[in-house]
Formats: structure tokens, sequence, C-alpha cells
């Protein structure tokens, strides 16, 4: 079972468009393993 832990301020649903004061930020999915391992989405200008 996944388990998630946020840190700042993240939208309330993933990949979708996040603005921050009116910057659209960059999604990024992170993983150690590819696709098959734990991932993070990072959000970035």
């Amino acid at each position: 079972m996944p388990f998630y832990q946020r840190l700042g301020e993240v939208p309330r649903k993933r990949h979708i468009q996040f603005r921050d004061n009116g910057t659209l930020l960059t999604e990024e999915v992170m993983g150690m393993e590819g696709f098959t391992g734990m991932e993070s989405i990072l959000y970035h200008l």
C-alpha cells in the first residue's frame, strides 16, 4: 500500500496544471528503480 508525504505547497490532485503566484510549475517524476520502485512527484520552476 502506498504512503504519501507532503512537503510545502502541492496541488490537491496529481498530474494537473499547478501555479504558484501565476507561474506554471513543472511536474517531474523521479524514482530510484524506474517505474517499478518508489517514486516522487516533484514540482519546480
